[in-house]
């Protein structure tokens, strides 16, 4: 349908990130809206490497970059100011020990968690012992568990309970994600809650 309304445009920017998620309605990978992209568009799209989609995007996209993991100095750099936007500061052994090579460090967006949550942490006398173990995850899947596993004890353990469990699968549920207000509606939590877990 956007690009229906856009093909009536002189020139028109669209940009789809992580093109690999969109689906038909029996999950199977979409690439069908390509032939809806007016000639006048200029079309930016990100895919992981490895997937279907890819193949069917090379042949419809002029120009071909491949984003690689982040080098060492480059995980330092976003770390120092992305911790000095807060008005924070990491020592340089702190810095090394979440700046090392791993499938967290690797993707910029767990990379990017990472740096938040110990951004969030509550205790600055405990924030080393943290650091060493949020940073010991090998693999991002068990780094999101680690995250899911703190918000759970956290958010669980006082008046409200399953407020992790409520509020991701409602946001799992939908078809296009909800927003912060219709997450209150439905799951008849506090708006200050949510806005805390999110």
């Amino acid at each position: 349908k956007e690009c229906e309304k856009a093909a009536g445009q002189k020139e028109i920017l669209l940009i789809i990130d992580d093109a690999n998620c969109i689906s038909d309605d029996k999950g199977q990978t979409d690439t069908s809206w390509l032939s809806a992209v007016p000639d006048t568009a200029l079309l930016i799209v990100s895919a992981a490497t490895g997937q279907d989609v890819v193949e069917d995007l090379k042949r419809s996209i002029k120009l071909e970059l491949f984003v690689n993991p982040l080098l060492l100095s480059q995980r330092r750099k976003l770390a120092e100011e992305y911790f000095s936007a807060y008005r924070k500061h990491l020592n340089s052994s702190d810095l090394d020990i979440i700046s090392r090579p791993s499938q967290v460090t690797d993707n910029t967006l767990a990379y990017v968690t990472l740096l938040e949550e110990i951004r969030c942490f509550g205790s600055f006398d405990m924030l080393p012992e943290y650091i060493k173990r949020i940073s010991a995850f090998r693999h991002t899947d068990e780094f999101y568990n680690f995250i899911l596993e703190e918000k759970e004890q956290f958010y669980d353990s006082g008046r409200y309970h399953d407020v992790v469990k409520k509020i991701l699968s409602l946001i799992a549920l939908s078809a296009d994600g909800l927003t912060e207000h219709e997450i209150v509606e439905i799951s008849g939590l506090p708006q200050w809650l949510i806005s805390q877990f999110i």
